[in-house]
């Protein structure tokens, strides 16, 4: 079961190389603080807001098969595991939800494979018709979110957050990265 995420909080991504999640764990042990020096070029960085969360439900009433339900809770959470528990520090993420988590080059071109098959117009048409529909579905709070987002259109906002991840994973996959995941 996914958990309900505030608001606040938001979905970042980091198309890092093998070699750098090395180079980030040998700062972590050589610092006092543990501080590994996470700073991944600005390009291989995606900040999603909110927009993604409501992916995994979507892709659940749309009726999509397991593998593509899996391939998008992996794209958001990451897989257990990873042995990168040195991230786990301020100087990364808050630490208000889970430290961030590792998908290998060979993951990340799995998901891609899978996200890049999706059909998203089937993902978009399972968006409830109504704001009270919408946040029991996405587990928000229809003044938090849900109200506000009406405004603009939750379709966009979905479809957009769709397509940058796509393009995102499909690029990390391209150029045989890893992906760091994590709620700040």
């Amino acid at each position: 079961m996914r958990k309900t995420v505030p608001v606040a909080l938001t979905q970042q991504f980091a198309r890092v190389t093998p070699a750098y999640i090395e180079a980030c764990r040998r700062r972590a042990t050589a610092s006092s603080t543990g501080d590994p020096g996470w700073d991944p070029p600005a390009d291989d960085c995606l900040d999603l807001n909110w927009d993604a969360r409501p992916l995994p439900a979507l892709f659940r009433r749309a009726g999509l098969e397991s593998a593509s339900v899996i391939a998008i809770d992996r794209a958001l959470d990451g897989d257990p595991g990873g042995d990168i528990a040195f991230l786990d520090h301020d100087g990364v993420y808050d630490g208000m939800t889970e430290p961030p988590a590792l998908l290998t080059p060979g993951a990340v071109a799995e998901i891609a494979a899978v996200l890049d098959a999706i059909d998203a117009d089937r993902v978009l048409a399972a968006i409830p018709p109504t704001a009270e529909e919408i946040a029991t579905v996405f587990r928000f709070r229809v003044e938090d979110i849900v109200a506000p987002m009406t405004g603009v259109g939750l379709v966009p906002c979905v479809a957009g957050a769709l397509d940058r991840l796509r393009a995102f994973y499909a690029e990390a996959a391209r150029r045989d990265l890893a992906m760091v995941v994590w709620i700040d």
